[in-house]
């Protein structure tokens, strides 16, 4: 299986990549209103769930009003959210 640091799952494979912690984090749009985006977020260890939360978008403020704990993984959040509401807005 090809492994790359920004495909997930690169540990051991990817010299940048840490010894310790999560391998990689799925996001799932669980309720979608005009206002409001829900998100769940899944963070895995060895394509096991490693923690999970939800996280809650502002459309209209354009920002979580419910944002992940940890910042690198609430930009990669903020990333998928308006990627997933320039797609349904079409």
């Amino acid at each position: 299986m090809l492994k790359s640091c920004n495909l997930g799952y690169a540990r051991g494979a990817c010299g940048r990549f840490p010894l310790e912690g999560p391998d990689a984090v799925r996001f799932s749009i669980t309720r979608r209103t005009a206002a409001v985006v829900s998100v769940c977020c899944v963070v895995e260890r060895e394509y096991l769930p490693f923690s999970r939360s939800t996280i809650v978008y502002d459309a209209d403020g354009r920002r979580f009003v419910v944002p992940h704990p940890d910042p690198t993984i609430g930009q990669q959040a903020l990333a998928y959210v308006e990627t997933y509401l320039l797609r349904t807005q079409r």
